[in-house]
Order: C-alpha cells, then structure tokens, then sequence
C-alpha cells in the first residue's frame, strides 16, 4: 500500500486510489469468477468517473516508484494497454509477465509463450518498452477508451480475465506493451518475493525479507 500511494507523479491534480477489499468469493464461485467480478465492478466505477486510465495493483505486487509515470508514459505514446514486468509465481513455472504471443488452439484453450522462452533476447532488451500480447493485471495501466470497448470478462474456466482482456485487445488490434523497465517484485509467501532478473541463468531470483 506505501508504493502505492507514493508514486511519483508530477500532474499537480495527483490521482485518486480505490481499494477493493473484501468480498473475495461468494457461494458457488471460484477464485477466477470472484476476481472477474471484483474487476467488472472496478470497471463500472472507473467509467461512471472523469479518469483517463486505470491503473490496476494487485495485492502481492511490490511497485517500483516510478511504475505509474512509465506506464503512463507508454500510454500517452499510443499504447492501450501498458505493463509493468514480473514474474509469475505458480509452483516452478516462474515465467516473465511480458508475453510476445499469446495463441488459442482449436479446443479454446490459450497457449502463452514469455519472453523466458527467449532468453537471450530477454537480456537484450531489459529496460525497454515491449510490444507484446499481454499477460497479467499486477500492475497495468490501460486506457480509458479500451475500457469502454472490452469487458472485463472470462474466455475459459481455467483462466482469470486477465487472459481474456489480453486476448480481446489482440483481436480488437489495441497496442499492448510492457515496460521491462518498471520492474515489480511478487510475494511468493510471508517473507519470499520473486523478482525478473537477467543476470541469473533462470531470468528471476528470490529474496527473503
């Protein structure tokens, strides 16, 4: 919550922050379908205001203090949805957020391939800006007038809304990118955070604290 509220910010009108706390899973939901819901009602909200963009934080993302303005940055640039970079956290599968290409098969079910598959190019462009095809909400800025055309919504069961508003951008043509300079840290536990790191052979590393 401190990196939330201390973001660098040089616009004089500052901006405005909502916590959706609570309410996580009601009877007869999963964990994807009570996330999903949670985000539709942020989205009802956000576009019953006058904001520009949202900046979407989950709760187990450690921001660097500059992520607002360079997400901001890249939409101001053109881009429609714009990324932080992280690193997953499911058991072993530690990959990058910044996903290149993101693909569904003929059963629907969606194939994601990070830029950890591409290691050296990966180290290449550490620090730069990444057109990509998502993936992920820990920390994403995304424009105003890609809310108004793509609903939060889920495309399969076995996926958040994350997946499907990457997957919906991809088809509407909006420009998603991921700043492999604003690097966020992922609460793998109490005391574990998970960071990207290019200098390690896994492209991650894991700190206590």
């Amino acid at each position: 919550m401190r990196r939330i509220y201390t973001q660098q910010w040089g616009d004089s009108d500052g901006y405005d922050v909502l916590v959706m706390w609570g309410n996580d899973i009601k009877p007869g939901e999963d964990r994807f379908q009570a996330v999903t819901r949670k985000y539709q009602a942020l989205q009802r909200i956000f576009l019953s205001g006058p904001w520009s963009s949202l900046l979407c934080v989950e709760q187990d993302m450690l921001l660097p203090p500059d992520a607002l303005q360079r997400l901001a940055q890249l939409v101001a640039d053109g881009a429609d949805i714009a990324y932080s970079l992280y690193v997953w956290r499911y058991q072993d599968l530690h990959w990058w957020s910044a996903h290149p290409r993101i693909t569904v098969d003929d059963a629907g079910v969606p194939w994601f391939y990070s830029m950890t598959h591409l290691p050296e190019q990966a180290r290449a462009r550490w620090g730069e800006p990444i057109i990509v095809d998502g993936l992920g909400l820990g920390c994403t800025l995304i424009s105003r007038q890609t809310l108004v055309r793509l609903p939060f919504r889920q495309s399969n069961a076995e996926h958040c809304c994350d997946t499907a508003l990457a997957l919906d951008a991809k088809a509407e043509g909006l420009i998603q990118i991921c700043d492999t300079g604003a690097v966020c840290g992922h609460r793998l536990d109490a005391t574990r955070v998970i960071w990207p790191d290019p200098t390690t052979p896994t492209l991650y590393r894991i700190e206590e604290e």
